[in-house]
């Protein structure tokens, strides 16, 4: 027998190889190759395989006893490798096992073709797998890429046959999918050179994304209320959706009827995903009555069309327009007033840190110092009076703030600026210059900040009291048209015949307008009568239930008992007699003007 030559032994014993069958060949690297084989003869002894890898490595692997004289076992296939069977002094020769990789995808190149209605360009994506989430009606060219050059490409779904794939190049394969429904698929490929397919393939899955209605939300107004039928409603509001705003607008309705729309969007308005709403909404073109329900709410229009809307406000339309008849609001003078107390605070704090009082014994650089310092505040304070208070004053009390600046302009001018001047030029220079009358000066300017407090707050009080008065006549002329329109009615019903529903209406309609005006009342008077206590006759003080703030304690509830019990009879005889109030509407009518004059403002300026 020649030396190294591949050939079986001859026994008692024969070994046929069953499987693989042919049992040597070209298998898929990685794959377990299962090896089964006969064996005949006498007792069979234990069965075993020899393996020999390229790597000249080597390994014997029992077979497993089946029965009927068969032996088995599995090998994976992770590279070129010859075997044999043997069994006692029985072997087989050497088979050859070679390997090659089955092919699998490496990429996909994902280019999404949107909807139309969504004007988007398509956006190409390259990832390691097949999912993809798009909205519905779009159109996926779908790229495959292996890692070796292919011969057949199939996207495999599970309900619907197969879509065959348009070869690019050997590795490369293309379709076209339109989206309609979710989808799974497999990719199902075949080796170009050695036949093999992928085997197995994971799932990947075309997800619709469903287009959903636009996100708004109203940020201002935030409450219902009570305006009038001339306001102007500062709207303040955000939208938002998934691909896309393309229109906005203002709906409103008025007592239930179909709803309206004001157009909001820009003419030249590019789609976005994220936008702010601002509006200035004008009611007076709305011809509204008194009485009216208004609701509005804002609405968003995305590229598909749907619509999506806020929470809605509702607007009770009082009878009068407030804002028109009533003196307009004192912030301006509140904040001038709060300026001139915080500069007295500062000025108390620089003469404590100074030695509490100026004397005329102390010296003068020590006065020039303080006079130096309080000029700077005094500078300082009417810079803020010209940046807050009066930066849109109304026209009304335009003057009083006016006269209030200058004032204190003038006190730093006479008691400080002209000293701190010829001080800064040096006192030897001007001998008129002395320690008590710098120190006089020093104690009229505190003294003058003090008194043009006291000035500010009798202007403040003026304008309260001209603000309730004005108020308490507008309500009066409502009140007394209110009465009329009840009068009327029960005349209408006394002589003419009229239909319950035009009765409900026509109450129901008065009596929106006597809980607006008892809310009006309440929400724009009563805090005023509250701060000013001097308001009160001291003759009507000890007359309990003839005093304002009693009347307006009764109407408060008259406004709770009219919620609840939405029928008349309605209290406005009692609301009448609050008005016919002579003895009040005297001290409001006799209030004056207040003035400012301070004595030294007629004096020489010193020095």
């Amino acid at each position: 027998m020649l030396p190294m030559v591949n050939i079986g032994r001859v026994s008692a014993r024969h070994i046929q190889i069953l499987k693989p069958s042919p049992p040597e060949g070209l298998f898929p690297r990685g794959d377990r190759i299962l090896v089964m084989a006969e064996v005949t003869g006498d007792i069979p002894q234990p069965v075993t395989m020899h393996v020999r890898y390229t790597d000249k490595t080597a390994e014997e692997i029992p077979l497993l006893a089946l029965g009927n004289k068969r032996f088995s076992t599995e090998i994976v296939a992770k590279s070129d490798f010859r075997y044999r069977i043997a069994s006692g002094k029985a072997l087989t020769r050497y088979y050859h096992i070679r390997t090659s990789p089955r092919p699998r995808v490496v990429s996909f190149n994902k280019i999404c073709h949107f909807p139309p209605y969504l004007h988007r360009r398509p956006v190409t994506i390259r990832e390691n797998h097949g999912n993809i989430s798009l909205p519905q009606g779009s159109r996926l060219e779908l790229e495959v890429i292996a890692d070796q050059p292919v011969r057949d490409v199939k996207l495999i779904f599970p309900n619907q046959p197969p879509a065959v794939m348009k070869k690019i190049s050997p590795q490369r394969w293309k379709t076209s999918l339109s989206i309609r429904h979710n989808l799974t698929y497999t990719v199902h490929l075949v080796s170009e050179s050695n036949g093999f397919d992928n085997h197995f393939s994971p799932l990947y899955e075309i997800r619709i994304r469903p287009d959903q209605r636009p996100h708004t939300e109203l940020i201002y107004p935030q409450h219902d209320t009570t305006i009038s039928r001339s306001d102007i409603i500062r709207i303040i509001g955000k939208a938002g959706d998934d691909w896309g705003i393309a229109q906005y607008a203002l709906q409103y309705q008025i007592n239930n009827s179909p709803w309206n729309t004001i157009p909001l969007t820009p003419k030249h308005f590019k789609p976005q995903k994220r936008l702010s709403i601002q509006y200035a909404w004008d009611l007076s073109s709305l011809d509204l009555q008194a009485g009216d329900i208004l609701a509005m709410r804002l609405a968003a229009t995305d590229l598909k069309g749907l619509q999506g809307f806020s929470a809605t406000r509702t607007f009770t339309i009082a009878g009068i327009d407030l804002t028109a008849h009533i003196t307009p609001d004192i912030a301006p003078l509140l904040k001038l007033y709060n300026l001139l107390r915080r500069h007295h605070t500062l000025v108390k704090s620089t003469l404590s840190a100074a030695g509490l009082s100026p004397s005329p014994h102390m010296s003068i650089n020590h006065l020039s110092t303080i006079i130096k310092q309080l000029s700077t505040l005094n500078q300082q304070t009417i810079q803020n009076i010209d940046h807050n208070a009066l930066e849109t004053p109304h026209p009304r009390f335009a003057a009083d703030l006016q006269i209030i600046r200058e004032t204190i302009f003038r006190a730093g001018w006479d008691m400080l600026m002209k000293n701190m001047i010829e001080l800064d030029t040096g006192p030897e220079q001007h001998p008129h210059l002395q320690t008590n009358a710098l120190a006089a000066a020093i104690r009229q300017y505190q003294k003058t900040v003090q008194e043009l407090i006291e000035q500010t707050s009798t202007f403040i009080e003026y304008w309260q009291l001209r603000r309730f008065y004005s108020g308490i006549l507008c309500l009066a002329r409502e009140q007394a048209e209110l009465t009329a329109q009840m009068d009327r009615i029960i005349a209408t019903e006394a002589t003419t015949k009229q239909s319950l529903a035009d009765k409900k209406i026509a109450v129901e309609r008065i009596r929106r307008r006597q809980v607006t005006l008892l809310r009006l009342l309440r929400r724009h008077l009563m805090p005023i009568l509250k701060k000013l206590p001097r308001l009160l006759d001291a003759s009507n003080q000890k007359k309990r239930n003839a005093t304002p703030i009693h009347y307006i304690q009764e109407m408060e509830k008259l406004t709770g008992e009219l919620m609840a019990n939405p029928t008349p009879p309605l209290p406005g005889y009692f609301i009448a007699e609050f008005f016919a109030n002579t003895s009040f509407k005297h001290r409001l009518t006799t209030a004056k003007h207040p003035t400012i004059d301070f004595k030294w403002q007629h004096a020489p300026a010193p020095g």
